[in-house]
């Protein structure tokens, strides 16, 4: 297998993460491939700084930190990181994730199969914390920034990626950055915020090169979840803007290359729920539909209500 140095960087900002952060941490040091380089962008807590370095004071592991004084928002803090790495292949993932020890493998050996590929992106499960939250259907995974909703047993080409596992050859940067007004902590224009700065990238970078993400479910991540994500206040304000960046996917030149929208793919899913999953069994079909239809609302809104901004900025 070819060797290559992996960055991975991950962004972060709340000293209250620094538990989740630590572990996370503690996941990478523990990979069984061990040529890795970390690049930590701090953004706002100097707290959160000052124990990033007590943690690595003692560790053997190649690593960055770099405290950003710039721009707010994860797609900043991610080319931050990008400017400040130095591996042939460049990944990404979340503070508050857990890497298994093969995860690194993995990834390199997938690049070593597929030299064709740009990038490489694989699984995100959720680690439910606070208690297993397994009755929300795998078709809403999203919203809690996982996939079970789009997940193969199969390895297979495709022009979207988890910003919380994927990653992409070092050149590919001298192509295309993420833009810094997507994602969380962005402020986009019109006050408008689009969630979605991974996909937009993994999008964008597949039809400027003509060449795939290879998705390998072998490729895996856990992802926490807290109990807040499955609040109706979080699922309406998330759903509102996922159709809102849906809605702007659909007018944006280089999304027409893309397999499917979320949208399209909701319907699909809330069509094999009628179909399978009330078959099988009753138990809590009442709150499953309830929060389908609450999220279906939402998300049909923030995809009008797009359209009708920028009809009135157009007037």
């Amino acid at each position: 297998m070819k060797t290559s140095l992996i960055s991975v960087v991950i962004p972060t900002y709340n000293a209250e993460r620094k538990k989740d952060l630590l572990q996370c941490l503690d996941s990478l040091s523990q990979q069984k491939f061990q040529d890795l380089e970390i690049v930590l962008v701090v953004e706002e807590s100097i707290a959160l700084l000052n124990d990033l370095k007590q943690y690595f004071e003692h560790s053997q592991i190649k690593h960055r930190i770099i405290f950003s004084k710039g721009i707010k928002g994860i797609s900043y803090a991610r080319n931050l990181g990008v400017r400040n790495c130095s591996g042939e292949i460049i990944a990404f993932t979340d503070d508050d994730a857990v890497l298994p020890p093969e995860w690194a493998t993995m990834l390199l050996e997938t690049f070593n199969q597929h030299p064709e590929a740009i990038g490489v992106t694989g699984r995100v499960i959720p680690l439910w914390v606070g208690g297993s939250q397994d009755w929300l259907p795998k078709s809403l995974y999203w919203m809690i920034g996982c996939t079970g909703w789009r997940d193969s047993e199969y390895v297979r080409e495709t022009n979207i990626a988890a910003g919380v596992n994927m990653a992409f050859r070092a050149d590919t940067f001298n192509l295309l950055k993420f833009r810094e007004d997507l994602g969380a902590g962005a402020q986009s224009s019109g006050k408008m915020w689009f969630p979605n700065e991974d996909n937009d990238f993994a999008i964008h970078v597949t039809s400027i090169t003509r060449k795939p993400i290879i998705y390998n479910p072998r490729v895996i991540v856990f992802h926490k979840v807290y109990p807040h994500r499955l609040s109706y206040r979080y699922i309406r304000k998330y759903a509102f803007w996922q159709g809102a960046a849906e809605a702007r996917y659909s007018v944006t030149w280089y999304s027409k290359r893309r397999l499917a929208t979320r949208v399209a793919v909701f319907r699909q899913l809330l069509l094999e729920f009628f179909v399978s999953d009330t078959s099988r069994k009753r138990t809590g079909i009442g709150m499953k539909m309830r929060l389908y239809l609450f999220t279906l609302f939402f998300l049909t809104a923030g995809y009008v209500t797009y359209f009708l901004r920028i009809h009135r900025y157009n007037q």
